[in-house]
């Protein structure tokens, strides 16, 4: 990580540029701002977008009807406010041969911000970009004001190596500057950290967006300069300084990390803060990011979705949570297949599923370097606390199938069926006993044989059960859960003083005084309903309702009013539907009482007869 300048003077000269023509011929003002084209394709050039740029205001497109591309030879300056719009239709190419847009600095006088530059783009397509700077797609300046919007940055290139944190494929964040990225997307970008976002010293902010086998790959070069990150979806180099107006809490949520890579840290996010910064992901789906050993650097391979540290150890109050998110299939050859910190932190309503710290290279089994923390590494002793989260079918090398790590506390928190390559079989889901916060649950239980005296369960008093998960599935919500079978012994064994109000989905907990164990709340709710249509006035319809969590005393309902309803099992409830409710064509909603799932339609559908018209002849 490292730390922004505090005495830098933003120098703005902006060379003349002379693209009369361009401005004539391909860009026009109308009520709204500046219009790049006329209507056509050919209209719509880097010369007539670089006299808009220079201008600045509100700048839009007019290129025809079908998609355009413009390609750029030369980056494209921006130097004032600007808020560029491309309707999802416009992409700026760089051709491999040069950055696409870069941004300058604000003013700073050393003590304090003067002005800031504010830009805000739109349906861009930014691709191949290419710079031996950093921001291979875009730099954005220091001391900006930047909003990234319905955009995607595909095949971008950063290659700076010269100091140990240069990076950016896609985006080059400048310090002193706020970013919020929303609903954007970047795939297949390069660099050494931050294969698509290197964020400095910046109060950023991501949603809805989506980070697709980007690339964090360390030279040589850059690792005799010593450790700096990662990141080969996105790395986060701390928030704004005071100087510079200081931090705000940082956020990701509602996004998804998929099939990113790097050869030193976190593979999907590389995370270090500062004092009293802070950083919430929620909601947030990190799956099949990858964390391999760079040949020059020993220390290398750790965190596959997640790296995160402080600068100052776990003394310097940042704040980082995960919630309501999914680890799933990620891997890491050192440790922390899924997570690895070495700062406090704050867990909840989190599945980790099938993730790896294993290190295949290293052949002796009883070698510890082969691998530790399938799910989780905690390092540096920090302070780690577990909310109704799951960690199932986890793996490490060597120990610590789920968890690596002592100073935790769990609550509410499952374990199951994570192992751990180390031949005599023990440490298999975690490698020491963590502190109990109340209501968890393990299986299998810790290897019997007494001669391991340093075996032990995940906590002293786990309850040892097997929870009877379900694989992942879109079980509503913004992420996978692992569901609970109806007759799991982890339904109603959480503590509802402790337990979280809702699970990862957003479903309520306690709305019959008890909660689940894990991220998951077994919750009444419907899957199907047979039949879903009938006639109008159809007589005695016998009402089938499927689904999971039903108990005795569970009653269908029709529009919200309870129907007489046979319990067959916690799966399957039967009712007869009313004919008063039948008498007129609709849509009913079938639901189940204690549920505050959706409900399922029921159509009634009018009767169709016949007619024999008379014939009429001319």
């Amino acid at each position: 990580m490292r730390a922004l300048p505090r005495t830098r003077l933003a120098c703005l000269c902006l060379a003349a540029i002379v693209l009369c023509a361009d401005l004539r011929n391909a860009s026009r003002a109308n009520a709204a701002g500046l219009v790049v084209g006329n209507g056509t394709a050919a209209s719509c050039t880097a010369g007539a977008l670089a006299g808009a740029l220079a201008i600045g205001g509100e700048i839009s497109f007019s290129c025809g009807d079908a998609p355009a591309t413009i390609t750029v030879t030369n980056e494209l300056v921006i130097a004032k406010d600007t808020t560029l719009t491309g309707g999802g239709k416009i992409t700026l190419r760089g051709n491999g041969a040069t950055r696409v847009l870069r941004s300058v600095d604000g003013v700073f006088d050393g003590t304090s911000v003067k002005s800031r530059l504010s830009v805000t783009i739109s349906g861009i397509i930014v691709d191949n970009g290419s710079t031996t700077d950093q921001g291979g797609g875009m730099r954005v300046g220091f001391w900006n004001s930047f909003t990234l919007r319905d955009s995607s940055f595909t095949n971008n290139r950063a290659t700076k190596d010269s100091a140990q944190c240069d990076g950016g494929g896609a985006l080059f964040i400048g310090g002193g500057s706020t970013a919020a990225i929303e609903r954007s997307a970047f795939a297949n970008n390069r660099a050494n950290n931050g294969g698509a976002i290197n964020s400095l010293r910046t109060n950023l902010s991501i949603v809805d967006s989506t980070f697709t086998n980007n690339q964090a790959t360390h030279s040589d070069k850059i690792n005799t300069f010593g450790d700096c990150g990662g990141g080969g979806g996105v790395y986060i180099d701390g928030a704004r300084q005071p100087e510079s107006g200081g931090p705000a809490p940082m956020t990701i949520s509602r996004s998804t990390f998929v099939g990113n890579g790097t050869n030193n840290h976190g593979a999907g996010l590389f995370v270090g803060l500062y004092t009293n910064e802070s950083l919430a992901i929620d909601a947030t789906l990190f799956d099949g990011n990858v964390t391999t050993k760079a040949t020059s650097y020993d220390g290398s391979g750790t965190g596959g979705a997640i790296w995160y540290g402080s600068a100052t150890g776990s003394a310097n109050n940042a704040t980082f949570s995960l919630s309501n998110s999914a680890l799933l299939n990620n891997k890491a050859v050192g440790q922390g297949g899924g997570l690895w910190t070495s700062a406090p932190a704050a867990i909840s309503n989190t599945s980790f599923y099938r993730n790896d710290a294993t290190d295949a290279s290293i052949t002796n089994p009883d070698d510890y370097r082969r691998g530790n923390g399938g799910a989780l590494a905690v390092n540096n002793n920090a302070a780690v606390t577990i909310l109704n989260s799951t960690f199932a079918e986890n793996r490490a090398g060597f120990n610590g199938g789920a968890i690596a790590g002592k100073t935790i506390t769990l609550k509410n928190t499952l374990f199951a069926n994570n192992t751990a390559d180390w031949p005599i079989k023990i440490m298999q889901h975690c490698t020491d006993a963590l502190s109990d916060g109340g209501n968890n649950m393990q299986f299998p239980a810790k290897n019997p044989n007494p001669n391991y005296y340093n075996e032990t369960n995940c906590t002293q008093s786990i309850t040892i059960a097997d929870p009877k998960l379900l694989p992942p599935a879109d079980n509503g919500g913004a992420t996978p859960t692992l569901a609970l079978s109806a007759d799991s012994p982890a339904t109603g064994a959480g503590n509802p003083a402790t337990c979280t109000a809702t699970d990862q989905r957003g479903v309520s907990r306690t709305a019959d005084g008890k909660c689940d164990l894990g991220a998951y709340e077994l919750v009444a709710g419907i899957t199907g309903i047979s039949p879903a249509l009938v006639r109008v006035n159809t007589p005695g319809v016998t009402l089938t309702v499927s689904g999971a969590g039903f108990i005795a005393s569970t009653k269908v309902l029709l529009n919200g009013e309870e129907l007489p309803t046979e319990f067959i099992n916690s799966t399957t409830l039967r009712t007869t539907v009313p004919a008063a409710s039948l008498r007129a064509p609709g849509t009913l909603q079938v639901g189940v009482s204690g549920s505050t799932l959706p409900t399922r339609p029921l159509q009634v559908a009018a009767n169709v007869s016949s007619a024999y018209l008379p014939l009429v002849r001319r």
